[in-house]
């Protein structure tokens, strides 16, 4: 018998992502091809590179993607959320939760379902 494991598209995809090339110059170009970071706003997009890209040659992500699949799969921690929900669990710091438009994972019925009950209130932005 054979077992049906489900894998979320975006670990999977995660998963596929390479992670090492030649120069920063070409990492830069790659990565600056795919929807993902197409859609970024350029000075966003830059910042990441600043960040999320070690070396100059060759040049490597600076989280490697099986990490970035364990994060992504890993949803919102169960412990995190019962601290949050406590009353003042923030301890009077505000939360912002932001997603984008066309993610189909995390999207706002989703966050609002996870956020709604913390005080003080969450503000959730798309």
């Amino acid at each position: 018998m054979h077992s049906l494991r489900l894998v979320n598209p975006l670990v999977a995809k995660t998963l596929r992502r390479r992670s090492v090339w030649a120069t920063r110059q070409e990492a830069c170009e790659d990565l600056s091809k795919k929807e993902f970071f197409a859609a970024w706003d350029s000075a966003a997009r830059q910042g990441y590179f600043e960040g999320g890209l070690i070396g100059d040659s060759p040049t490597r992500l600076a989280c490697d993607p099986q990490t970035e699949a364990a994060v992504f799969s890993s949803g919102v921690p169960v412990t995190l959320l019962e601290v949050l929900r406590k009353p003042d669990g923030l301890r009077h710091c505000s939360l912002y939760v932001a997603i984008g438009q066309r993610d189909t994972l995390w999207n706002l019925p989703v966050a609002e379902e996870i956020f709604s009950r913390l005080e003080p209130s969450t503000k959730i932005s798309v």
